[in-house]
């Protein structure tokens, strides 16, 4: 079996193709590396002397700043002293906003007398937002998870799977091993495992180069944040860190991939033709969120579909704000939903597959 696999991965590493296309993406996706402006020690030592608990004086000079229009006018005119100051006073003077909604919110919730109400209230009561480092490293990290993650792991899932069994067929060598004894039931477990190593190695490159460039760029300060200070998530109710909500963002696009790359070997399984298996593969992949972008849908498909594999590999739509999907009555929370989903859908695509050949060696 480990001499089976190690032939199975290394098929799959030896085309080229994979590796042309893995740099076309991270090329591609890492523009930032020439628009961005690397952060100075003098710039980051002046977010240090103003990071940490949000005192009084704190909140006035950032809402003086915040009114404050000299760097939008004429930033060139501005020392790198007082940019570095108005941003994060400009950075913190959103903070009482993103508070007064969240209570806004729980003045809402106290009104309504379900479990759903009683549980998004609970969560919001545990976000803290009593102190503020400088955390544009994470924010940006998450960023690109969020952003063009997706593109590489659907893209390279494509490229280095699509054709896995399809080879087999054009090559005739599924003869010689339908005719061996447990020849298929090996082989397909080597392939499903060859598979997930690539998954996570795709993931692996993307994430190093990732934490690498942001780190270089704006350093990796601030995981420790809530998740709230992040445009996007302002309204979000999860009381996570940036650092915690990442891991969770890693995990659920990480089963997401899985789920789709079983799903690929399936496909590739039941098609006899390499283009044909990668375009039915890829259109599972795509179709859905195009429907999403283009089409006017009713307000109950357009959340349905909003679960398809590309849009659960971005993970932001999950927790962004308070969504449940009634369960039996019970609420259950989006992401829980989202993890349900691709569980569900890897388990049957793994046990097609395995079925699908068990029965080809009975019937060959």
């Amino acid at each position: 079996m480990n001499q089976l696999l190690k032939i199975e991965l290394t098929k799959i590493l030896k085309l080229r193709m994979i590796y042309v296309l893995l740099f076309m993406l991270l090329l591609i996706t890492s523009s930032y590396l020439l628009n961005s402006d690397h952060i100075t020690e003098e710039e980051l030592e002046i977010y240090h002397k103003l990071d940490g608990e949000l005192t009084e004086e704190k909140m006035e000079k950032a809402q003086e700043a915040s009114t404050d229009q000299v760097i939008g006018q004429d930033s060139h005119m501005v020392s790198t002293t007082e940019k570095a100051k108005k941003n994060i006073y400009r950075a913190i003077s959103s903070i009482p906003m993103i508070e007064e909604k969240l209570v806004s919110r729980v003045s809402e919730l106290s009104e309504k007398n379900s479990s759903s109400a009683s549980m998004e209230k609970a969560m919001i009561n545990e976000i803290d937002v009593s102190s503020y480092s400088y955390h544009k490293g994470p924010e940006e990290i998450i960023d690109y998870t969020g952003t063009f993650a997706f593109i590489i792991t659907g893209a390279m899932l494509l490229a280095g799977l699509s054709s896995i069994y399809t080879r087999e067929y054009t090559s005739k060598i599924d003869h010689y091993i339908l005719s061996s004894k447990k020849g298929k039931s090996t082989l397909v477990w080597a392939k499903i495992s060859a598979a997930l190593i690539y998954t996570f190695i795709v993931m692996l490159i993307w994430e190093v180069w990732n934490l690498v460039t942001k780190g270089w760029i704006f350093t990796t300060e601030g995981w420790e944040n809530p998740i709230q200070y992040k445009f996007g998530y302002h309204s979000s109710p999860y009381p996570l860190t940036m650092g915690e909500y990442h891991i969770i963002q890693l995990s659920i696009h990480l089963l997401a991939a899985i789920s789709f790359a079983l799903l690929v070997l399936l496909i590739s399984s039941k098609c006899r033709n390499s283009l044909f298996s990668f375009m039915v593969s890829g259109a599972v992949f795509g179709i859905p969120y195009t429907i999403l972008e283009i089409v006017e849908l009713p307000y109950w498909l357009k959340e349905a579909l909003q679960f398809n594999f590309l849009q659960i590999m971005r993970v932001d739509f999950l927790f962004d704000e308070f969504k449940t999907i009634s369960l039996f009555g019970y609420p259950l929370i989006y992401p829980l939903a989202a993890v349900a989903l691709m569980v569900v859908i890897g388990l049957v695509c793994l046990l097609i597959n395995i079925r699908t050949f068990k029965h080809k060696e009975i019937t060959y």
